[in-house]
């Protein structure tokens, strides 16, 4: 066993965190997390959690607050990120090309809302199938009010985008805006000691700010 004053080993544990965030590999991290918890007789468990709170703290697993409501609305922050995914819903639906670029980035797994992840595992299905057909895809919504929400999600335009520039912007910022809320929505409920969680949210997020630098073409 390894000794050290109470205050330095507090201070040794918050250090050894930093540095185990830093290995992107899940199983080379969980071997120095456990060599660790040995040597300086901690449960391995403990500074599971350490390692995760260090994270939240850092920014690599960054919580986020929830959209509060006012009169039964929600905020207008929240209605922004349902706009984008009926955006990347439309624009898979009406460009084959786009759906390429856009599966490349988002996931079904990334859109909220139980309506817009079933119509997107849907979408993505057909895709995937080759047999692309939003007709059939809305028979699977059989209640009025579900049916007429699961269609609105197929024909919402943004403003008027006149340049190429303007439309590969665009379709780089919903990506992008879809994106991080999804990771922040999963951060939020992410569990401190789930860490196959943590290492696959530090995952997106480093694959988040490679694309934040990527020229992503609409043609």
């Amino acid at each position: 066993m390894i000794w050290l004053p109470r205050k330095e080993k507090l201070l040794f544990f918050r250090e050894a965190a930093n540095r185990l965030l830093s290995f992107e590999d899940e199983l080379e991290r969980n071997n120095y997390i456990e060599a660790v918890a040995s040597a300086y007789k901690v449960s391995k468990e403990s500074l599971e959690k350490l390692v995760a709170k260090t994270a939240v703290s850092t920014g690599l697993a960054r919580p986020v607050t929830r959209p509060k409501k006012a009169d039964g609305a929600v905020l207008q922050k929240e209605d922004g990120i349902v706009t984008s995914q009926k955006v990347l819903l439309t624009w898979m639906i009406e460009n084959e090309n786009l759906y390429s670029k856009i599966s490349s980035y988002i996931s079904p797994d990334d859109f909220t809302g139980e309506l817009n992840r079933r119509v997107a595992k849907l979408l993505y299905e057909q895709h995937e199938k080759g047999e692309l057909n939003p007709a059939k895809l809305l028979n699977h919504f059989t209640s009025e009010e579900e049916h007429r929400e699961a269609a609105s999600l197929f024909h919402t335009k943004i403003r008027q985008l006149k340049t190429k520039e303007e439309q590969d912007q665009a379709l780089k910022d919903t990506i992008l805006k879809v994106k991080a809320h999804s990771i922040n929505e999963r951060t939020l409920n992410l569990d401190p000691s789930d860490m196959a969680g943590l290492q696959h949210l530090m995952e997106e997020k480093r694959k988040l700010e490679e694309l934040r630098q990527l020229h992503i073409s609409i043609d």
